[in-house]
């Protein structure tokens, strides 16, 4: 299964996280190769390039950062659909905290989420060391009208796509727009299972206090050289 980690080659807090991430995915197993992101506030043309004429939400049509990850995303999704293979995408800040199990591709059609857990709640760094000996299961994601994609969860820092659910993601771009990664991976649009507990987690460092200051989709200008 091709691994990547997509990571902003420009700032050095991204190259840092990534490398971080490629250390532990190693430790289990895993071949994560750094892929290197798009600039949301150099490469805005590609949304037209890719005949994406729409944004469906304020986040995405005005922070670059959301709109960088975004094309990142679509990119490895587009990779994904033409080489025909699963794909496993991960962002500079998700952290392998087990192996992945060797039937893990037969237990999902579209998109399995890797962390089942609510990363912006206290307490999501005990639930996760209390979950490292629970076997894992898979369930479904209940579609819902939480958003204009459906119901997702929160964060795409570490999940499997087929190349089906690939195909479907891009299509929704292009006839319908874009928005924020993790709400463009809606129910309404691919079919999404999720692992009961986390194969890959947060990074430890994104409290919600640095999650808020250290966030390149929500502060890219700050950080962009």
């Amino acid at each position: 299964m091709k691994s990547f980690v997509i990571f902003q080659n420009q700032i050095e807090m991204s190259v840092k996280f990534a490398q971080e991430a490629v250390s532990a995915a190693a430790k289990h197993g895993i071949d994560l190769r750094g892929w290197v992101g798009s600039d949301g506030l150099k490469d805005q043309h590609k949304f037209e390039q890719y005949g994406i004429k729409n944004f469906l939400q304020d986040k995405i049509e005005k922070l670059p950062g959301v709109k960088g990850c975004f094309l990142s995303h679509y990119e490895l999704w587009k990779k994904c659909l033409d080489q025909g293979e699963t794909f496993l995408i991960c962002e500079h800040d998700g952290i392998f905290i087990r192996n992945l199990p060797d039937d893990i591709e037969n237990n999902f059609t579209d998109v399995l989420n890797l962390d089942p857990y609510d990363q912006f709640v206290e307490g999501y760094d005990e639930k996760v060391k209390k979950s490292l000996n629970i076997p894992i299961k898979y369930h479904e994601v209940e579609p819902s009208d939480y958003d204009m994609a459906g119901g997702y969860l929160k964060g795409a820092y570490g999940y499997l796509i087929k190349p089906q659910g690939a195909e479907k993601l891009i299509k929704f771009a292009q006839e319908q727009g874009a928005l924020p990664t993790d709400k463009h991976i809606g129910t309404a649009v691919v079919d999404i299972k999720v692992t009961n507990v986390p194969i890959v987690r947060l990074h430890e460092f994104f409290d919600m206090k640095n999650l808020r200051k250290f966030s390149l989709t929500k502060n890219l200008e700050k950080f962009s050289k």
